[in-house]
């Protein structure tokens, strides 16, 4: 007799062992209505995967949901490269591969299943699960002929074999899906993921003290007169700058470099959380479908309160500090080389693979809080999504408190909102940006010494 726990309660992933210790030993007829089993099967081959894998998972499907309750909460399992005291194991294909064979017979928004790959006495196994069977669920059938199976066949569970359903499963399965129950929620769940530690960032009023009097130093340095017995120019982090030569008066160039570092000065905020953006990891936002039903156009929004900002971080993009300062005035003589002027690399984020179709882009709305519309999506059962992955989350370190992020989401074809929150981590030391700058700058062209 099969030795297995058949309550109620699911299997989880961590006692997959257990059902396959628990086939390894059972007699050759101990399949049940919920369980199925194969030697093995050439995963490659349209035949076997038509005629055997995608009958199975259709059967197991099309049970009826208050006898499958009755064991593993409903679930059913199919089991590749193992029966009753043999073990001939399996040749394991990608997953996609799996999924695009078998998605032609069952159909994109057919049963329900999920692959998992296991290992039993050194031989690769397959665990195909089988969602358990709810109310409202439609006659599950095929979707292509193949040979002898003609499209629309339905299958069934008797017993322990996967079989043509006849008039009286037709009828339960139509009643099966005329109880459709009301649903009226969305059961979703929203996460956050990083590479790193998440760090606030800071500046001091010291630090724009120091650039804007370098600045002056630079700009006016072609005024004075320069002995030919020291090198020309300001030395500054290791870099010589300015030269000579000008049209204007010296009083017209000095009031132009006067109005230029006012306005770095208050613009410097905002200068300084731009670069911030360059600097410090992206955050990663996910969705995970935790029902059984396909969302239609999902549209998540994300929203953090209090001093938080956020910006978008387009992954090719090179950052040069100038073009985020105001425009300087035209230098004093020819051209001299800017204390900042070289380009530099920012951050780039791990890839993330692509999911879900492209839609409208996420919509970032700013003003002390920010909002995060990000653009729908099709959310199939059980998968998990990247909602954004561009953007960086920006909390100054004059905040100490926790910064949550309170999510809501709508889809098309649910009447319902839910909504939750939870706690972004920033456990990092904070990040002086002005610092983090400075360091990632090279030395730019000609400034070396004369």
């Amino acid at each position: 007799m099969l030795n297995i726990d058949t309550s109620k309660r699911p299997v989880r992933p961590a006692e997959w062992a257990a059902v396959l210790d628990a086939i390894y030993h059972a007699e050759p007829a101990d399949e049940q209505t919920w369980l199925e089993w194969k030697s093995t099967l050439n995963l490659r081959s349209k035949e076997q995967m038509a005629t055997i894998v995608a009958k199975a998972i259709i059967a197991l499907a099309n049970r009826d949901p208050v006898e499958a309750a009755t064991h593993v909460a409903g679930v059913g399992i199919l089991v590749i490269g193992l029966e009753p005291g043999n073990v001939p194991g399996v040749e394991q294909i990608d997953n996609a591969d799996l999924d695009k064979m078998l998605t032609t017979y069952l159909g994109a928004d057919g049963p329900v299943w999920q692959p998992h790959w296991d290992r039993y006495q050194a031989k690769t196994i397959l665990i195909i699960e089988v969602f358990p069977p709810a109310f409202g669920d439609p006659p599950h059938a095929f979707r292509k002929e193949f040979n002898n199976i003609p499209d629309g066949a339905i299958y069934v569970r008797r017993r322990a074999r996967s079989v043509p359903a006849d008039h009286r499963d037709v009828r339960r399965l139509a009643d099966r899906y005329a109880n459709r129950p009301e649903e009226n929620s969305l059961d979703i769940a929203v996460a956050v993921d990083y590479g790193g530690p998440l760090s606030r960032f800071t500046w001091t009023d010291a630090d724009v003290d120091a650039f804007i009097e370098v600045e002056r130093a630079r700009l006016l340095e072609p005024l004075d007169e320069v002995p030919s017995t020291r090198p020309r120019g300001l030395t500054f982090a290791g870099m010589t700058l300015g030269t000579d030569g000008e049209s204007r008066t010296a009083q017209q160039y000095k009031d132009e470099v006067d109005q230029y570092l006012d306005q770095v000065r208050l613009s410097w905020p905002e200068t300084m959380r731009s670069v911030a953006a360059y600097v410090l990891p992206t955050t990663v936002f996910t969705v995970t479908n935790l029902s059984t039903r396909n969302y239609r156009q999902l549209e998540v929004t994300l929203h953090v309160a209090g001093d938080a900002d956020a910006v978008e971080v387009e992954q090719d993009a090179e950052l040069d500090l100038w073009q985020l300062l105001p425009a300087q005035p035209e230098k004093w003589g020819s051209q001299a080389a800017s204390l900042l002027g070289a380009t530099w690399l920012p951050y780039r984020p791990p890839s993330m693979p692509y999911v879900g179709p492209v839609g409208p882009a996420t919509t970032l709305e700013r003003g002390g809080s920010f909002t995060l519309i990000v653009r729908p999506l099709d959310l199939r059962p059980r998968q998990t999504a990247v909602l954004e992955g561009d953007y960086v989350v920006l909390i100054p370190a004059t905040r100490t408190d926790e910064v949550i992020v309170s999510w809501s989401a709508t889809a098309t074809n649910v009447d319902a909102t839910a909504r939750g929150q939870f706690t972004l981590a920033f456990e990092g030391q904070d990040v002086n940006i002005f610092e983090e700058c400075i360091r990632s700058f090279a030395e730019p062209p000609g400034s070396e010494e004369p």
